[in-house]
């Protein structure tokens, strides 16, 4: 029986403008300068693909999956320059109680990105899938923050801008 064991870092989609995204944004921020690997779940898919339609070539082998490497400031960064907006976050409170109350588990993982982290090699994830998307490509194209393109009735194509509350993924095509 032959196996291969696919190992992604933290989910980029776990930044959303609702609740638990800011709060996901506020320990992101709380583990301080030392970068987290991230991931797009589109790209997980891209490799699960690679390894069920070529078994041979990927049997027997653990592929890390990160796209990005960050720390909360370079983020915040990135963020700004892509979307124009700050990066949507709660009270420092609301991390520090999602960590050590809600959801233990939760402050096992942070405390763990604080000290160790995933260590992904990148360049080696980016030859199996050379189109792994970094934070910046996640955000334009697949995290629903810069907008979400509208086909309508007689194939006018209309870029609708969102996030004043709601949360779509901008790389998804509406038809109405």
């Amino acid at each position: 029986m032959s196996w291969t064991i696919l190992r992604p870092v933290t989910f980029m989609e776990n930044l959303t403008p609702n609740f638990e995204g800011k709060a996901f944004a506020k320990m992101w921020q709380q583990v301080g300068s030392r970068p987290i690997q991230l991931v797009s779940v589109h790209d997980i898919g891209i490799f699960a693909a690679k390894a069920l339609l070529s078994p041979t070539e990927y049997a027997g082998r653990k592929l890390g999956i990160a796209g990005d490497s960050l720390n909360y400031e370079e983020g915040k960064r990135i963020f700004k320059q892509v979307t124009g907006k700050e990066m949507p976050e709660t009270f420092c409170v609301v991390g520090k109680l999602v960590k050590r109350v809600v959801d233990p588990d939760v402050g096992s993982m942070f405390r763990w990105f604080e000290k160790e982290g995933f260590g992904v090699d990148i360049e080696r994830a980016r030859e199996v899938v050379p189109v792994l998307r970094d934070f910046s490509t996640w955000l334009r194209d697949g995290s629903g923050f810069v907008g979400l393109w509208v086909l309508r009735g007689r194939g006018e194509i209309e870029r609708d801008l969102l996030f004043e509350g709601d949360f779509a993924m901008s790389d998804r095509w509406i038809y109405e």
